[in-house]
């Protein structure tokens, strides 16, 4: 469950990506009567939550059209960026990868920096950052003595995206990110990403089925 504070009521919300676990997870509790916001949502695949969405918008964060034409019929108070290709099929298409992870990433972020509000933008990013080849696995992640020059595209990407948001940061954007480790989800099934065999793992167990 995810908890959410009291300047998350009454908003106007867009949620990219808003099919995957996070997304769905966040739909869920922002569309409660608690909170009473108006969820504008963006995903490639038809959503699961549309009584709980103002709009659900079938389409890609790539389509500057799409995210000029959002921006124009609604005041967007917060955004929750979560498109992106993840790291196994990152790896598998490396030029998808930094065509939606960053391309549509800085469409999404000069369209909240031009809006006439400020926005609070939110970014899920990785612990892929790290390059964490020569850490033993007891080692304590310190942000001054971490090597962080990520070694795949998935990471590069998501580094990419942090910095660009902390630039604007000195414009009057409201960026802020996490670094995840893996997400975990009881609701919904992980897809292309390294660590997915865990949560498959605990999804099997939960209904009694072997996993290979």
């Amino acid at each position: 469950m995810i908890n959410l504070d009291y300047y998350m009521q009454n908003k106007t919300i867009l949620i990219t990506g808003a099919n995957g676990e996070i997304g769905q997870n966040l739909i869920s509790q922002l569309s409660s009567k608690i909170f009473d916001n108006t969820i504008i949502a963006l995903d490639l695949n038809e959503s699961q939550y549309k009584n709980s969405i103002h709009e659900f918008i079938k389409g890609s964060i790539l389509d500057s059209n799409i995210i000029l034409d959002i921006f124009t019929r609604y005041s967007i108070d917060v955004v929750f960026h979560l498109a992106a290709i993840l790291s196994t099929k990152a790896e598998e298409n490396p030029h998808l990868a930094k065509e939606v992870n960053l391309g549509g990433s800085e469409i999404l972020m000069h369209a909240s920096l031009q809006a006439t509000q400020k926005i609070k933008f939110f970014f899920p990013s990785s612990i892929a950052v790290y390059n964490t080849a020569n850490l033993n696995s007891d080692t304590c992640v310190n942000e001054d003595l971490v090597d962080i020059r990520p070694i795949t595209i998935y990471g590069q990407t998501k580094l990419a995206c942090e910095n660009i948001g902390v630039k604007f940061n000195n414009y009057g954007f409201d960026f802020r990110c996490i670094r995840f480790p893996g997400i975990i989800s009881a609701s919904t099934m992980p897809t292309g990403g390294t660590s997915d065999y865990a949560p498959e793992m605990i999804h099997y167990a939960a209904q009694n089925k072997k996993y290979n």
